[in-house]
């Protein structure tokens, strides 16, 4: 089973302040790290109201400062709007910084119309772009010279070993097709398009691909009180999912994974990938979907309090977590492994009064 946590850094008016949610995303990164978890993934979106995170490179990067060994994962790193030969320069020394083999790149097309014209790239055209700027990023990441645009270049320095992994993200048939013929890994949103995906790469005589993690909720808030939990995250997640939706409305080929548009909490309430639950039902619903299974928190959604989030990852930690453990769903960690459900543990958050975290 996968764990994971996810960041788009989206700051409301209505929410926490930008400098609170990023000292507690980085707080909040460290403590995973130490407990075990899988992935940090990490949004890109540019010019957003409500200072959605445009530089997932740089943030990563102070993860990878604060943690040890927590998969780092730009998803999706809008590969379009970038020049090229920078990312791969930026990719090279955030690989270097992390210790190598820790950089997982889910590469995306970028689907804002608006973002295009902020960078000057052309919509239209956009993934025929996408596949060009991919092919270079991957020849540039190989540390040797080649040729581009007419002239010899080379990045430097490489990265350590293999460098980082790059994947191509989608949530339409068309991404899925374009995996496979470029034969690299494909991150779906769904189960219909990763099996596309394996029937390309047979049909194309390339390996079939392993399994896919695609069936994480979108949000998960734990809490004794889900109703009373509702009426404080409620909003965060309405904002989120109205922004997503509507950005998704320019689409004409697919929705924008499980973002859908809500009025109402009523909405967040009845919405199955929506988890506002008890760690009790968590816990039910994670052993139904066993080893294959997935969990992404989102804990800062929508500029949630950090305080209101940490009670979320507290219960995690301590009523859910161990059980996982002892069911074999999960790997145990060594911080985690001799650690039985109820009992506590010091955690890098706990150790010191860090800034985004609330004094005990």
């Amino acid at each position: 089973m996968k764990i994971g946590l996810r960041y788009d850094m989206r700051a409301p008016d209505f929410g926490a302040s930008a400098g609170e949610l990023y000292a507690a995303a980085l707080n909040q990164c460290s403590w995973a790290d130490a407990l075990g978890f899988d992935a940090v993934h990490v949004g890109e979106h540019h010019g957003s109201e409500d200072g959605y995170l445009p530089s997932s490179l740089v943030f990563c990067a102070a993860v990878a400062a604060r943690t040890r060994q927590i998969t780092l994962q730009p998803s999706a790193l809008l590969v379009t709007l970038h020049d090229p030969l920078r990312l791969a320069e930026d990719l090279a020394v955030l690989d270097i910084l992390s210790g190598g083999g820790r950089v997982n790149v889910v590469a995306g097309m970028g689907y804002v119309e608006r973002e295009f014209d902020m960078f000057g790239v052309e919509y239209a055209a956009r993934a025929k772009t996408f596949e060009d700027k991919l092919e270079v990023l991957c020849t540039a990441l190989r540390g040797k010279p080649f040729e581009y645009a007419g002239r010899t270049v080379v990045v430097s320095p490489t990265p350590i070993g293999d460098g980082p992994r790059i994947c191509v993200g989608g949530s339409a048939p068309p991404s899925a097709r374009r995996a496979a013929r470029l034969g690299l890994p494909y991150v779906p949103t769904s189960k219909a398009l990763h099996d596309l995906y394996e029937a390309e790469m047979v049909r194309l005589g390339k390996p079939t691909p392993p399994p896919s993690h695609y069936n994480a909720p979108s949000v998960v808030h734990l809490a004794e009180d889900p109703e009373a939990a509702l009426q404080i995250v409620g909003p965060h997640v309405m904002h989120a999912t109205n922004s997503y939706a509507q950005w998704a409305r320019s689409r004409i080929d697919a929705s924008n994974g499980a973002w859908r548009p809500m009025g109402s909490l009523d909405a967040v309430r009845a919405d199955p990938d929506v988890w506002i639950i008890t760690p009790e039902e968590c816990l039910r619903r994670l052993r139904e979907r066993g080893k294959d299974g997935e969990i992404r928190f989102h804990p800062l959604i929508g500029g949630l309090d950090p305080a209101e989030s940490w009670k979320s990852l507290d219960l995690f930690e301590e009523q859910v977590l161990p059980h996982l453990v002892a069911d074999g769903l999960v790997e145990p960690s060594p911080r985690r492994a001799s650690r039985p459900a109820g009992q506590d543990v010091t955690t890098p958050r706990q150790a010191s009064a860090l800034p985004g975290r609330p004094h005990s």
